[in-house]
């Protein structure tokens, strides 16, 4: 057993947990210390010896490829030898998520709130040294890049030591002193984070924001990722700068929403080389479906952007009767449907969702334009409904 125990911290991530039960037991080379755990008990069995020897990188169990075994085994023995419990530090965890933002971008989940793994921090982990004086240790928001500055301090996050150091505490092995000045870090009193990283902040935190939707914690990460998409940003290089414009979208919600889309539709009417009825809807809206689908989820009560596209549609349909007219591929109805392209394709097989043009049904492609935008849009609202969603959820009848 080890002399010296700390519990964890509810916020706090699993890598400066051991860091901190390292440090306490007198290990300055936590790597060290995480070999040292297989020569304390000896009778463990050889998954759990290889599980002691992951590097401090990798241990948490986001990381795993394939089975994450040898990390819970080393998670079962860490947890034995601090006289903690099992579920106590697994709450520490990242887990790698099933579900894809947008179908695309993988997921980690940590205590059932999911989040984009492509916002996770890479080069630097920044950090807040008003929150390191009153407790030290990381905390897990600290690891998303979106997340620029503390909402409890109302402080900017910093990446670097006054020395010029980069801070990665996990590669650096150190909680809250720089190795290389051996200094703590520090940060200037007066800077004070801006208004728009703070207001993100506390949003992302799941803290309430008077002018902001009032949804789940996950579906709000969904919502700057699909933003980041639609404006055409790299998600994977969070830009500080973007916080103000998407601050001040949401606070306009669903209004600015709908006015970027009837900009679209205009544009199209104005300029488009085609005739209204032969656009597809790619060609008005691009990949505005595709990205707006599983933010994590599809139930309109929590995935907002989905939600009001619907109701756009609903509204326009009356004025603009070419709009019920895009043409969509399987993908893009099977979206809309929230069921699979097979199960599209034997709604056409059935005759229930017509093929705007015959001559595409053999063989029928899944990124054929075959289907209109209105047909798709009847069949999910006759047939596709039930008595407890009443345009709530998405609810498939397969």
């Amino acid at each position: 057993m080890l002399l010296s125990r700390t519990p964890p911290q509810k916020d706090e991530t699993l890598e400066s947990f051991i860091i901190r039960t390292a440090q306490h037991n007198g290990y300055k080379e936590i790597d060290r210390f995480l070999g040292a755990l297989q020569r304390l008990d000896s009778r463990q069995n050889s998954k759990v010896h290889s599980a002691s020897s992951l590097k401090l990188l990798s241990i948490n169990l986001y990381h795993a490829k394939t089975s994450g075994r040898s990390r819970l085994d080393f998670i079962r023995l860490f947890s034995h030898l601090i006289f903690e419990e099992a579920k106590s530090v697994n709450s520490l965890l990242l887990y790698r998520g099933r579900e894809k933002f947008s179908g695309k971008y993988e997921s980690v989940n940590r205590e059932g709130d999911v989040y984009p793994r492509i916002f996770l921090q890479t080069s630097t982990i920044p950090v807040c040294t008003e929150c390191l004086a009153e407790g030290a240790y990381i905390r897990q928001l600290w690891h998303f890049t979106p997340y620029n500055a503390c909402h409890h301090h109302c402080r900017t996050l910093i990446h670097q030591c006054s020395c010029g150091h980069m801070i990665h505490y996990i590669k650096d092995q150190s909680i809250n002193i720089c190795p290389k000045c051996n200094e703590p870090y520090y940060q200037d009193e007066k800077s004070k984070a801006p208004s728009a990283d703070l207001e993100l902040a506390r949003w992302l935190s799941g803290g309430t924001v008077e002018h902001l939707p009032d949804i789940n914690k996950s579906h709000r990460w969904g919502i700057l990722l699909w933003w980041l998409q639609f404006n055409h940003y790299n998600p994977d290089r969070y830009a500080q700068e973007t916080s103000p414009d998407f601050i001040l979208f949401l606070s306009g919600f669903p209004e600015t929403f709908h006015h970027i889309l009837d900009e679209k539709v205009n544009l199209a009417e104005d300029y488009s080389t085609k005739q209204l009825g032969a656009l597809r809807f790619e060609d008005v809206f691009g990949n505005l479906l595709l990205t707006s689908t599983r933010l994590p989820s599809s139930k309109l009560k929590f995935n907002i952007i989905l939600k009001y596209l619907i109701s756009f549609f609903q509204d326009k349909f009356y004025s603009n009767n070419w709009l019920a007219n895009l043409k969509l591929n399987a993908i893009e109805a099977s979206i809309l449907l929230n069921c699979n392209t097979q199960q599209v394709a034997a709604l056409a097989d059935q005759g229930i969702l017509p093929i705007h043009n015959k001559r595409l049904i053999n063989p029928l492609n899944i990124y054929t334009p075959a289907f209109e935008l209105g047909d798709v849009f009847c069949v999910w609202m006759t047939k596709f409904q039930s008595e407890h969603s009443n345009l709530q959820v998405l609810t498939s009848k397969w």
